[in-house]
């Protein structure tokens, strides 16, 4: 399923009609899993880091001052689920999970709403100590 929708905005009808996707797509690799793309990610980093992972669907987690100093100290990769979430199985005890974006009682925002929000809560206005490729 992914292949054929990056095949899509890539080589398909959507690169035409979409040329800026196509281009942002370009550095698009699709890794068979979360421990595939954590080394991947790792080995391009030179250092350790910290996947830092995000869902609606937990009670534990930390918070964004904390998430900030975890930058602070070592990179921080952000895991963002599909609209189903993450896997279950990878929220460990030993990886961090930030809190879930609330608005009010509701917590079920899409994808690029929350990332939205989250990445404007790590990195404010001044740009925080989080760098962006």
């Amino acid at each position: 399923m992914t292949t054929r929708i990056v095949r899509h905005w890539q080589k398909g009808y959507g690169a035409s009609y979409n040329p800026d996707r196509c281009r942002a797509l370009d550095c698009l690799q699709v890794i068979d899993s979360f421990e595939d793309a954590l080394a991947d990610w790792r080995a391009l980093n030179g250092e350790d880091g910290i996947a830092v992972l995000t869902g609606a669907r937990h009670d534990r987690g930390i918070d964004y001052p904390e998430a900030t100093e975890l930058a602070k100290q070592q990179p921080v990769l952000l895991v963002f689920g599909t609209g189903h979430g993450l896997a279950d199985e990878l929220y460990k005890p030993e990886r961090p999970c930030l809190f879930p974006v609330r608005a009010g009682r509701y917590n079920h925002l899409s994808v690029r709403t929350a990332a939205a929000i989250i990445l404007d809560r790590l990195l404010g206005e001044q740009g925080s100590v989080l760098s962006l490729p």
